[in-house]
């Protein structure tokens, strides 16, 4: 099983270390939720991604204080609409673990600038990235995984814990 988790860290020019930037990333199999403890991506549905398909999510901070996440996967359903959001909580056993969406302000509307949408189509090959480029940085704790969805976001098919900064 591949499951990797690498936070960045930078380092100023001048040779003096600076604080770590708000970035995270995760590249790993999905794997039986039964395996959420040891391993950071789960599949909830084999028939919308199978067991062994891969996933990788980037964070990186983008130049107006907010953050940039980016969203890969690949030997998915070919050809297959997914939803793609970032939740409250880390994977766990059931979808239902997953808590809710991030939402950046006090209304509690689903729409792009108050959450981070990651949808996707994939390729004839089951592979697909997309970006989600927002004005908001997460508040600490606030986010820990992104879900996977059936299109319409009719229920969560897969997740990926994240270890957001």
């Amino acid at each position: 099983m591949l499951a990797v988790v690498m936070p960045v860290v930078a380092v100023a020019t001048t040779g003096e270390a600076t604080a770590a930037p708000r970035s995270a990333k995760v590249t790993a199999l999905f794997v039986s939720p039964k395996s959420y403890e040891a391993n950071p991506a789960v599949t909830y549905d084999q028939s919308s991604v199978r067991r062994g398909s891969r996933v990788e999510v980037l964070e990186s901070p983008n130049d107006m204080g907010g953050l940039i996440i980016e969203l890969s996967v690949w030997g998915l359903i070919p050809k297959s609409r997914y939803d793609a959001f970032v939740y409250t909580r880390p994977c766990g056993a059931t979808p239902a673990s997953v808590g809710k969406r991030v939402q950046d302000g006090p209304s509690t509307d689903h729409y792009p600038q108050n959450e981070v949408w990651l949808d996707f189509k994939t390729n004839l090959h089951g592979t697909a990235h997309s970006r989600a480029d927002q004005n908001w940085p997460f508040k600490v704790g606030q986010a820990n995984s992104v879900v996977l969805l059936s299109h319409n976001g009719a229920r969560a098919v897969a997740c990926v814990t994240v270890p957001f900064k």
